[in-house]
């Protein structure tokens, strides 16, 4: 690790563009009544700044959560605030210093870890030789569990990533608001990555599953074990498709409340179409879509024809329009 020295400097928020990611601004002095101020406001998570070779100008560097930080503290009138300068991202390890917890044993906070897990994300640098590297500068065991476990939670699939910079999240707290547990939470990841959840399918479907249970008085876990979820948690592996429609099924019911109460007129109204028997009908769950496709499988151009003509009676039209007023 670097050696150079690591301060505290004061920039002025009105000088920002933050529809960037990067910035300029006039370096100033911090004061000790600033900075209270600033930590009176909730701001946990300072941003690096990289000092720009021979230049007096340097430019600020920070993950999203501190991105919308800065934006909120900004709409907030907070006029000035602090932030740690760097001369390079291998000093990365004294903000985290900065920012371990005045805890007993001295574990790193959760806002550490995440930005020990931005910067991993953010150089390449593996969970392994963050790890290995990142905690002995730190005073810390490689083999800390606190570090561990949201190192493993940083091999999170592009739906709970995009959660996370859409709500300004840490890793932990995108978990806790989903209302899951850790363990479910993985679980949870697990669910979003094989079935490809967009992050609002994701924010949604666990919404709904939470009011569900504020609602009822249950428990998130007897919430999930009531929609007929609890299975496909106890097996982390979602291999076979009648497993994947049965997911997508349970899934669908969440967000879609008045698909499971009618559920059964629908299922009348399709066989009412009275397609060729060659041919079927199924749902296309997309939570990505408002409403729900109709598709035909055949498997010839006879069989093409056929339910073509069958589709374009206005009778069949009609069923169809009911079917639609249902959901």
């Amino acid at each position: 690790m670097s050696q150079t020295e690591m301060t505290l400097i004061e920039i002025d928020l009105a000088t920002l563009d933050l529809q960037d990611d990067s910035w300029r601004f006039t370096l100033g002095n911090p004061s000790s009544a600033l900075l209270e101020s600033i930590r009176a406001v909730g701001c946990l998570c300072p941003p690096l700044v990289v000092r720009q070779a021979n230049s007096e100008t340097r430019a600020v560097w920070l993950p999203i959560a501190g991105f919308k930080r800065l934006q909120a503290l900004q709409a907030s009138g907070v006029s000035r605030i602090a932030v740690w300068d760097v001369s390079s991202l291998d000093d990365f390890g004294r903000v985290v210093a900065a920012g371990r917890d005045a805890s007993r044993d001295g574990e790193l906070s959760p806002f550490a870890c995440a930005r020990a897990i931005t910067l991993a994300q953010r150089t390449g640098a593996s969970a392994d030789a963050i790890a290995a590297e990142l905690l002995p500068s730190l005073g810390l065991a490689p083999h800390r569990a606190v570090m561990k476990r949201y190192l493993k939670l940083s091999r999170i699939p592009r739906p709970l990533q995009d959660l996370l910079e859409e709500k300004g999240l840490s890793i932990k707290r995108a978990i806790d608001f989903a209302g899951v547990s850790e363990e479910d939470g993985e679980l949870l990841v697990g669910i979003a990555r094989h079935l490809g959840l967009s992050a609002r399918a994701l924010e949604e479907w666990t919404g709904m599953l939470r009011q569900s249970a504020e609602r009822d008085g249950k428990s998130w876990a007897q919430a999930f074990e009531d929609a007929g979820c609890a299975e496909v948690l106890r097996n982390p592996k979602w291999a076979s498709p009648e497993k994947t429609r049965r997911i997508r099924r349970l899934l669908w019911q969440l967000r879609y409340p008045r698909w499971a109460t009618q559920q059964d007129r629908v299922e009348e109204a399709l066989a009412s179409l009275e397609l060729p028997p060659d041919a079927s009908v199924q749902w296309d769950e997309r939570f990505e879509q408002e409403g729900f496709r109709l598709t035909l499988q055949v498997r010839t151009t006879d069989e093409f024809s056929n339910a073509l003509d069958k589709l374009s009676q206005p009778d069949t039209v009609s069923k169809i329009r009911s079917l639609l007023a249902l959901l």
